[in-house]
């Protein structure tokens, strides 16, 4: 008896320390609740808040709520896009575009009537004259506010500030782009003014929001919010840089500088070329005058032009992507054939390469196969003559010092000048 009595006394004790133990296990796995997330004072504390915010402001034309509503790497992020354009933007495309648009701009404020009257814009299917007259004052002083700002000067682009940019004038440009757009038949910028949104789940942390058109509800666009940086955001505020980005990275790799080489002489004939019609059509003193300037100067360039930009471009081969995208002052050395590192000739290129950049504190890299070639990359080149001088394997087929490029022509390998795959295979086949 007094065994089951012990007996017992252990089961309770066992089963009062698994309780004790269970109840200090759910206390250790029972994490304390994260901290409220500390919002800085200046900016929307609620979720509910920070949505209102964002559309009144839109709405009032200020487009600053949204970069305030951006993470700071968002911000970064479309500041480094704008900054980065502007560097890589070539100066003197840049300087003979912007003439351009100048020297239309003036031709359409003061010859008015007479490109309204003109038969090439009468024709255009895409706006009815009645259209075109009625955007035409909206659509310059947009165009003059942005030749005004600092859109179109490189040097303060590459200091580009959002927020300074959204404050000033992007709200202008904003402003006037939907008094243009409220000029169209078919307004662009019409929801704008009825948009509405609606908190659907909310947290400390995060929320839901619906937004949609008129209130109603339909087709609303869901959009997650989270507290980042001390405020409400949104990863979908991303979706402007992402544009911009979009925009600007295809012309950033035409600026490349061997990129640049394959059309910048024919586009700066072609600004020479419109110049010269914006001005004729300038001083043009009768509507007769100005109708035969159209007919035998813009409408045989717009014509040709049509035909080259209908025709569809010929895709890049891997060797042209590679040659074009290299950075300023590299060389692209190309030999014929297949070749090996490990052959004498490709190894007196290899150190030349390695040597010149060491010296020049840049980079070599390569050998490459590349379609039918070998290829090899070397900086600070400069002086293209001058480098290929110094090639003294095989023989120098080609330099073009424009494009910094070398051709090269190797022997194939002797039989006591083979690379080490083929003397491995040679001595495999004559092994017994």
């Amino acid at each position: 008896m007094s065994r089951q009595i012990k007996l017992a006394t252990c089961c309770l004790m066992i089963g009062f320390c698994g309780v004790l133990g269970c109840a200090d296990g759910n206390a250790v796995n029972n994490t304390a609740a994260p901290p409220k997330p500390v919002f800085k004072p200046d900016v929307p504390q609620t979720a509910e808040a920070a949505v209102k915010t964002v559309l009144d402001g839109l709405k009032a034309s200020k487009p600053i709520v949204v970069w305030d509503a951006m993470t700071t790497n968002q911000q970064d992020a479309l500041n480094h896009s704008i900054r980065q354009f502007a560097e890589n933007a070539d100066p003197e495309v840049w300087a003979s575009t912007l003439e351009n648009v100048k020297k239309f701009v003036k031709l359409a404020e003061t010859k008015k009537d007479l490109l309204l009257k003109s038969p090439m814009l009468k024709n255009l299917k895409q706006v009815k004259p009645e259209e075109l007259k009625a955007i035409w004052d909206p659509a310059l002083k947009l165009v003059k506010t942005i030749l005004n700002s600092e859109l179109i000067d490189l040097e303060k682009l590459k200091k580009f500030d959002g927020r300074e940019f959204f404050a000033g004038t992007g709200a202008t440009l904003l402003a006037e782009s939907r008094e243009l757009s409220h000029k169209l038949k078919n307004d662009p910028l019409k929801d704008l003014d009825q948009l509405s949104a609606t908190v659907t789940v909310t947290s400390e942390t995060s929320a839901k929001v619906a937004v949609s058109v008129g209130g109603s509800g339909k087709d609303a666009l869901e959009i997650p919010l989270t507290v980042e940086d001390g405020k409400w955001t949104s990863e979908r505020f991303g979706l402007l840089q992402y544009l911009i980005s979009n925009r600007l990275d295809p012309i950033n790799q035409r600026f490349l500088p061997y990129h640049l080489i394959e059309w910048k002489g024919s586009y700066l004939a072609d600004m020479k070329r419109v110049g010269k019609i914006i001005d004729q059509l300038q001083t043009a003193k009768t509507a007769d005058d100005f109708d035969s300037a159209v007919t035998f100067q813009v409408l045989p360039f717009v014509l040709q032009k049509t035909v080259q930009l209908s025709k569809k471009e010929k895709p890049m081969t891997t060797l042209e992507a590679r040659s074009q995208g290299r950075p300023k002052a590299t060389a692209l050395i190309i030999i014929k054939g297949d070749h090996f590192a490990d052959e004498p000739g490709m190894q007196e290129l290899i150190k030349l390469c390695r040597e010149t950049a060491a010296a020049g504190k840049g980079m070599s890299s390569g050998p490459f196969k590349v379609e039918d070639v070998m290829i090899l990359f070397v900086s600070p080149v400069t002086d293209t003559d001058g480098f290929a001088k110094n090639i003294h394997t095989g023989k120098v087929a080609k330099v073009d010092v424009r494009k910094n490029i070398i051709s090269v022509d190797l022997p194939t390998s002797a039989a006591s000048d083979k690379t080490t795959a083929e003397a491995q295979a040679a001595g495999s086949k004559s092994t017994p």
